[in-house]
Order: structure tokens, then C-alpha cells, then sequence
């Protein structure tokens, strides 16, 4: 009860107060209820000698090959290399478009939900609910997405599709659509799925088309939002993968191989990512390179 009359007096506190904006008072608010439900104590700090422990069992729990908390993606080179996304990083997906990063995230987050029974959130600024949900019953069904947009469909694909709906139907996968979603809204939509369904993994795609709720330069906004994510994934205890677009540097170059300063904003990137994935098709460029020769 202490800490519920203390919660309260802050959020009162920031209603009188006329520095910054009501969207950030709105958010603090929000965050001192999240911290009450959690039963948070007000002190966070821990001593060393507290944290040891439990730091030289998860060491000898990875040398002895279990498995640790990270969120696995299904990609087992990719899970070899990062151990799965451990909570609270903020994993950086990028690449320039048409080469599948969307079809990754959306991967990700199936396989952590569908197989793994994790809960997890998709929050697509860029494709519909409808597509995403055409997408994965067309990877899970495994009938091709092409049919499945088209209607044409045989029996057995049709057959494959509602055993598999029926398998599939109550797996802890949610997705938000909502078009110019704010870092604010997404940081309150993900602390009520923690809350309620024990959220394990966040997607959001893509970066460029989120908004901050700032009056900044578009850079200002960009960190912002970077930093704003990362402070998410720490406060839930959750990976986020965020999606984002590349600069046109690889397209002007010979090697097509993206490097970490095609992403806009690099610098900020570097310092707020544990994670960054920068995907690469040689064959698109490639079919490109044979479309210029026959023209």
C-alpha cells in the first residue's frame, strides 16, 4: 500500500507541474502504475555481491550447453551466434527494400509464438494485419503466398490451410496495425501485454515510420526513437527487433554488402544496439545486373 500512495503522489506531482509535455507526464504516470503492479520496490540498485551468484550459474549454465532465456528465432546459425535474444536488448534487423527483412521480423515473432508458445507483438506501421496474417498462414500451411492472395487454390492447399488455421488459432501472437503509432503508444499497448499474457518479444517495423510525439529535426526524432526502445526492452525485460530501412550507399558501390554506416543514423544505432543484423541478397542484385544487359 506504501508504494501505491507513493506512485500516487508522483503522478500527482506531475499533473501540476508545467515542465515538459503532457504526452512524457502521460508516460511517467503510466510507468509508476507498471512499476506498482510489478511490485517494484523503489530501490533498484543491487550490491555485487547479490548479483555473483546468479552471474557465475548462468556461465556455468552456458558452458555445460543449456539453454538460456534468450527468445530463439528458428534460424539455427543465427541462434548459434547470439544465444537467442536475451531480454531487454534492442536487436537492430536492416536492409534496403525488397530484400526481406519485413518476412524476417514476422519470422521471428511466428516461430516464438507458434512453436515456442512465447508470447510476442508485431507492430506494423507498414504492412496490414491482413497481410501479415496471409503471410504466416501461407509459411505455416506452406502453400504459396501468390495462391493464397489470389484465391486460386486446390483442394489439398485448401485442406492444408484450415487443419493448420485450427492448430495454429490460439497461439499468444498479437498484432497492432495501427497507422503513425507513437513510441508512447507502443510503450503502453507492450506493458499491458506483459502484464496480461507475459510478453516475450516485441517487432517493430519499420523505424522510419514511427513517430516520437516530438517537435525535433527528423535526426533528433530518429535517436530518440532508438533510445526510447532500448529503455522499453530494459523496463519489460523483453527483446525488441527493430526494423529499419538502409541509405542508398550499397546500391552505389561495387560490393552490394551492406556496411553498419548504411544505416541512417548510424552513429546512434551503435551506441543504443546489442544486436545488428544487416541483410544482404546477392541474387537481387544480380537479376538486376542481367535486366540492364538484355535491355
Amino acid at each position: 500500500m506504501r508504494i501505491l500512495v507513493e506512485a500516487g503522489t508522483k503522478i500527482v506531482q506531475l499533473g501540476y507541474t508545467d515542465e515538459g509535455e503532457v504526452d512524457d507526464a502521460v508516460d511517467q504516470a503510466q510507468a509508476e502504475v507498471y512499476a506498482v503492479t510489478e511490485r517494484r520496490e523503489a530501490e533498484d540498485y543491487v550490491q555485487l555481491s547479490e548479483l555473483l551468484p546468479a552471474a557465475y550459474d548462468e556461465i556455468e549454465k552456458i558452458s555445460a550447453g543449456v539453454v538460456g532465456e534468450g527468445v530463439k528465432t528458428g534460424f539455427k546459425d543465427l541462434d548459434a551466434l547470439t544465444n537467442g535474444f536475451h531480454p531487454g536488448n534492442m536487436i537492430v534487423l536492416a536492409a534496403r527494400p525488397a530484400v526481406g527483412k519485413s518476412t524476417l521480423g514476422l519470422d521471428i515473432a511466428r516461430y516464438a509464438s507458434i512453436h515456442k508458445r512465447e508470447a510476442s507483438v508485431i507492430f506494423s506501421l507498414e504492412m496490414s494485419r491482413s497481410e501479415i496474417t496471409m503471410r504466416m498462414l501461407s509459411a505455416e500451411a506452406r502453400v504459396p503466398l501468390n495462391n493464397i492472395r489470389s484465391g486460386q487454390l486446390g483442394e489439398e492447399e485448401w485442406a492444408k490451410m484450415a487443419r493448420r488455421m485450427g492448430e495454429i488459432s490460439d497461439a499468444p501472437l498479437f498484432i497492432d496495425d495501427s497507422p503513425n503509432l507513437s513510441l508512447m503508444e507502443i510503450r503502453a499497448k507492450a506493458r499491458r501485454l506483459k502484464q496480461r499474457h507475459n510478453l516475450k518479444l516485441i517487432v517493430i517495423d519499420y523505424l522510419q515510420l514511427m513517430t516520437s510525439g516530438k517537435r525535433l529535426k527528423i535526426v533528433n526524432k530518429r535517436s530518440l526513437s532508438l533510445s526510447s526502445i532500448k529503455i522499453i526492452a530494459k523496463e519489460l525485460n523483453v527483446p525488441v527487433v527493430a526494423i529499419s530501412q538502409l541509405n542508398r550507399s550499397p546500391e552505389q558501390r561495387s560490393d552490394k554488402k551492406p556496411m553498419l554506416s548504411d544505416l541512417r543514423e548510424s552513429g546512434s544505432i551503435e551506441q543504443d544496439a546489442d544486436v545488428v543484423i544487416l541483410l544482404h541478397r546477392e541474387d537481387l542484385y544480380d537479376s538486376q545486373i542481367d535486366l540492364v544487359r538484355r535491355i
